[in-house]
């Protein structure tokens, strides 16, 4: 996964790298071998600055926590969490074409349509200024 970003798999570790995988599924369903033809298209790349000499480099988080301690006082302890993160996004087109939606579809937006023009009736006749 490492190498698949451009980095060398034996030092992971100190870099810490933050990864971006991207997969994509473009699928007709339609087609008669849709198992087939509907695989990942995988990519992957490093989303933080790779260079060493920079203030902070690679996936770190800092945070902080208090603790009582035995003696009643309050402690607060800062961490500072390094490691390897990966952002996974997926995304996906799938398709069949059928009749009886593409018929409720276009009947659903005629009346949404026809509805808007009884409400646009509504507001200028009762709403919009009387002129005698």
């Amino acid at each position: 996964l490492v190498s698949c970003g451009g980095q060398v798999t034996t030092v992971w570790a100190d870099m810490r790298p933050f990864l971006g995988s991207s997969g994509a599924y473009p699928c007709d369903l339609d087609n008669g071998n849709w198992r087939e033809s509907c695989q990942p298209q995988l990519t992957f790349r490093r989303l933080d600055d790779a260079d060493k000499h920079s203030f902070s480099h690679g996936y770190n988080y800092r945070t902080g926590r208090t603790k009582s301690g035995e003696e009643g006082e309050t402690r607060r302890e800062l961490l500072k969490l390094t490691g390897l993160k990966v952002l996974f996004t997926v995304e996906g087109q799938g398709g069949r074409f059928n009749a009886v939606v593409t018929g409720t579809t276009l009947g659903s937006g005629l009346a949404l349509l026809s509805l808007a023009a009884v409400v646009a009736d509504f507001i200028i006749l009762y709403l919009g200024p009387k002129h005698a």
